[in-house]
């Protein structure tokens, strides 16, 4: 009996004041592939969770794109030439009109029109040429026709300086009438009037 008794206190006794207790190799696996890694799960690394400015934030080219991109420059906008600048719209010279006692010679021409606006009239004509500056003249010989409003008559001339060329050209000339105004308000001691004024089969009438 006292022999159950030491064997009791020499191997029992011990067991049930200190249970035995799991090592950390059996209860938490230590390397990195048994546990929740940074990679694999928990609290995910950096690559995982926040990616790099490449992934989140694009840099300027792929948000803003640059000045090429959004304004382009003058060329590609508005340049001179497409938005009616002075190379565009040159205006027409204007001629005055001249009074002569003689009527000069004329090259052929054709006048399809004319139109009047103001002291400015304008004449359309028509011509062979092309190699050539070609010249027109507005004649008035200095005199009115009385009637109620007087009338004047005018001439065009064409001077093609030789052009033997053959292409055909159309376009505008413009003549100053202040001088066939100055004359009336000299002529009828007024300010403002109106004249009938023929060029080819065209009258016009002319109140100033």
């Amino acid at each position: 009996m006292k022999i159950r008794y030491l064997l009791f206190l020499t191997f029992v006794l011990p067991l049930l004041a200190c249970p035995p207790t799991t090592d950390d190799d059996d209860s938490a696996p230590v390397d990195d592939d048994d546990a929740v890694d940074d990679d694999d799960s928990g609290t995910p690394d950096d690559d995982d969770v926040a990616p790099d400015d490449d992934d989140v934030a694009p840099d300027d080219d792929d948000v803003a794109p640059d000045d090429d991109d959004v304004a382009p420059d003058d060329d590609d906008v508005a340049d001179d030439d497409d938005s009616g600048d002075d190379d565009d719209a040159t205006p027409q010279p204007l001629w005055p009109l001249d009074i002569c006692t003689t009527i000069p010679p004329s090259d052929p021409f054709s006048h399809t029109g004319t139109a009047l606006s103001g002291d400015v009239l304008t004449a359309d004509v028509g011509y062979s040429g092309g190699c050539q500056d070609h010249g027109f003249q507005l004649c008035w010989d200095g005199m009115f026709l009385e009637s109620d409003p007087v009338q004047a008559g005018l001439t065009l001339i064409h001077d093609s300086n030789g052009d033997d060329c053959e292409a055909y050209i159309t376009e505008s000339r413009m003549f100053d009438l202040n001088p066939l105004k100055q004359a009336w308000q000299s002529a009828y001691g007024a300010t403002s009037g109106t004249i009938m004024v023929h060029l080819g089969t065209d009258t016009l009438t002319y109140s100033f």
